[in-house]
Order: structure tokens, then sequence, then C-alpha cells
């Protein structure tokens, strides 16, 4: 009985050497790692010479723990060959979690490294103002703003919306007369009406209470262009798109205030441009 019992205990250690060195191949004599899989049963059957085609159709996985897809030498603990180029891309990854869908991205969404799809805002295109009203306007001595006939539609996120407007002094009134500099505002409304934030939030350390501002001139030249320009970051709100317009301050005469305009605004100014560019928070 001793002598049995020593014979199973050595056959028994040789077994389990033998299952610890071994590899496994499904549709392949000749498996490379400690686990391949030949898809296409095209594989060499002696050595590791695999052409990139014969490699395309095999899942293979090293001592070390990487797997591959499509390579006999993944290089990390996932590493997926599809055989695509620059030119011809060939995808080779698909998650459906109920997530997906187009411009997102894969996003990890807690600290344990969960991820799902994700659109970010600086997934989103650029979006152009709206200059088709036409719209000349001047302003006159009642204070507050004016709409200038220029609007952008924004979807929710966060953008930088840039800006640029050619302004002009009044060549004729009250106001041709000013020859001081003054400071101008053009601000940012969801209204076309009055100076209003409702739907979207300025971000920035003032509040973002108008992002553009700018001196104004009187200069030699027929009617004194200035150039207005500048950025501005806000937070777009709710679920839905939504229209942001253009006002300008309805600057008064500051001494005497006996009315006129101050400046002159046409939305047909070929230097006038209004564009958002999406960012993430």
């Amino acid at each position: 009985n001793m002598k049995n019992n020593i014979k199973f205990i050595f056959l028994a250690l040789i077994l389990l050497s033998g299952t610890a060195f071994s590899q496994v191949g499904i549709n392949t004599k000749n498996p490379q790692g400690v686990f391949n899989i030949d898809g296409g049963k095209d594989n060499p059957e002696t050595g590791n010479a695999h052409t990139a085609e014969q490699q395309l159709n095999d899942l293979t996985v090293l001592d070390n723990g990487n797997m591959g897809l499509g390579t006999i030498n993944p290089s990390h603990k996932v590493h997926i060959v599809t055989g695509g180029d620059a030119t011809t891309p060939v995808r080779g990854f698909k998650l459906t979690d109920g997530n997906e869908g187009d411009q997102r991205v894969l996003a990890t969404i807690s600290g344990a490294g969960i991820g799902t799809w994700k659109k970010l805002d600086a997934t989103k295109k650029l979006v152009e103002g709206d200059f088709s009203a036409v719209s000349h306007i001047t302003s006159d001595n009642s204070g507050g703003a004016k709409y200038s006939g220029a609007k952008i539609t924004l979807t929710p996120g966060v953008w930088i919306v840039n800006l640029g407007m050619t302004f002009y002094y009044p060549t004729t009134g009250a106001g041709s007369t000013y020859e001081n500099p003054y400071w101008l505002h053009v601000y940012l409304s969801t209204s076309t009406t009055t100076n209003t934030k409702a739907g979207y939030t300025p971000l920035g350390p003032s509040g973002g209470n108008s992002g553009y501002a700018g001196v104004i001139l009187k200069t030699t030249d027929p009617g004194s262009p200035n150039f207005l320009s500048g950025s501005m970051v806000i937070r777009v709100n709710g679920t839905d798109p939504r229209e942001i317009y253009v006002l300008i301050e309805n600057k008064s005469l500051v001494s005497p205030a006996t009315g006129g305009s101050m400046w002159g605004y046409n939305n047909s100014s070929w230097e006038n441009y209004l564009y958002a560019i999406p960012v993430n928070e």
C-alpha cells in the first residue's frame, strides 16, 4: 500500500507539472502563449512566423495575462489589432450600454474607472452667429441696451463666445459733435429688449456682466470707425438649444445729456464676426 501511495503521489506530481506548463490551442496544433484560438484555422503548424493576416483571426493570452485580439504578441492587458490603417481604418471596439451615440467618447463615471459613452462639450461643432437680420441702429438718450440684430443659437454646455463689431460716430445730430472718448459695453442676452441672463450662466471671476467692452474714439476719419472685440465663457443651461442675442449699451451723451446718438452700428459691416467654440468645463 505504501508503494502504491508513493506511485500515486509521483504520478500526480508529473501530471500537475505537465499541466502547469501546458498550452491550450483551439483550431491549432501550434498554440501561442498559454491560450490560443485560431478562428481561421490558418496558423502555421510549427514556429511563430505567423503572418499579419493569419493573426487577425486569433485570440491569444500570454503567461503575463496580456490578451490579444488579432495579434499573437499582445503588449498590453487588452491589445486589439484590426488590420486597418490611416487611409482605411477598421473599427475594433464596440460597447453597447445604452449611452452610445454620435460624437460620444468613452469616459469614466466613477473613481473606480467605470466607463460609459458620454458626449463631451469639446466634441461639439463650432457654431456661427446669425447676422441675417439687416440692422442699422444708433443709440439714443434713454439708457439701457438695444438689440443689434445679431444672435447665436447654442446647445446646453460650456462655450467660448467670440465677438467683433464695428461702431462709428454719428455724422449728424448732437452725438456728432461729441469728441471725448467713452467706454462702451456689449452684452449677451436671452432677451431682445433687456440685458437678461435667463438660461445661461456667465463664467469668470467678475460674474461675466459683460465680456465685451472697449473705448470709442473720434478721429478725423468720416464716421470715426471703431472696432470692439472680445471673448466670453458661458454655460448654457437646460436641455434645449437657446437663442442668445447681442445687445449694445444704449449710451447717452455724457455731458451735456441733451440727447442724440453716441454710436452707430450696422450688421452688414464686413468686419463683424460672432462664433462660439465648445469647451469642457
